[in-house]
């Protein structure tokens, strides 16, 4: 009876911290929430603990096999670029950050991530999160003092350039949630297949690199055969995260 009693205002300090944390942006509020999480993030640690999910083997190899893959035809690329340009600024390295991951939940549809630090440890909204693999997860959304919300980079509404690999083609990508991606306006003589890449670019300074975001499941011919259509999906899985990278600026 006690346990259960104990559960039951676990889950009520939760909800109240959700509330505090995803539903108001006021200076007040900001401030309350920060003081809240900080009370309550082992509680909020501990539920994430149990409802995180553990990869089996197989599914860890086919993600190894993929690095792989992608690091070969990264480097290949990038090797076409340093023929081209001769500059060794494509293998400078980012700073880059590790922090835990306290919390994945979703909210309207939508998935997140909940750090255990914020703009104190130099996050920023906007900063790219990677996972162990080098895998773009999402981007930055919200910062707090000491917390951070990752927006999954699969959420509806997102849209940016990325990078179609192999090849040096730039593409629109939208994502429409479902952790699905819509690569549109492709040109019609574009050289698109099942299992080729997305990758997002980073540039900071003299530094450039482009991380996996997604692999393409199918290609079609839009309408009146002018462009192609493209879907691919999310290569990250955030719900088995316990610890996530953040991209930050160095200037």
């Amino acid at each position: 009876m006690t346990n259960r009693k104990n559960v039951v205002k676990a889950v009520v300090l939760v909800a109240v911290l959700g509330v505090l944390i995803f539903f108001s942006s006021s200076w007040p509020i900001a401030t309350v929430r920060n003081l809240a999480l900080k009370i309550l993030k082992p509680v909020v640690a501990l539920a994430g603990r149990f409802s995180r999910v553990t990869p089996v083997a197989a599914e860890e190899e086919t993600l190894q096999q993929m690095v792989v893959r992608f690091e070969l035809e990264t480097l290949r690329q990038e090797n076409a670029r340093f023929r081209q340009a001769l500059s060794l600024r494509d293998t400078v390295a980012l700073p880059v950050r590790g922090f835990g991951v306290v919390s994945y939940f979703r909210e309207f549809g939508n998935e997140f991530l909940l750090l255990e630090e914020g703009s104190e440890a130099g996050i920023r909204t906007g900063n790219i999160v990677l996972d162990h693999y080098g895998f773009v997860v999402g981007f930055v959304h919200e910062v707090g003092d000491r917390f951070a919300k990752v927006a999954i980079a699969s959420n509806v509404g997102n849209a940016f350039e990325s990078e179609l690999i192999p090849g040096l083609l730039r593409v629109l990508v939208k994502s429409v949630g479902g952790r699905t991606f819509s690569l549109e306006f492709l040109p019609v003589t574009a050289s698109i297949r099942t299992g080729d890449f997305v990758g997002v670019v980073q540039s900071d300074g003299g530094a450039r690199k482009t991380f996996l975001l997604a692999e393409v499941r199918e290609s079609v011919d839009g309408p009146e055969g002018i462009f192609k259509e493209a879907r691919a999906v999310l290569v990250a899985r955030p719900e088995i995260l316990d610890t996530v990278f953040v991209i930050s600026s160095s200037r």
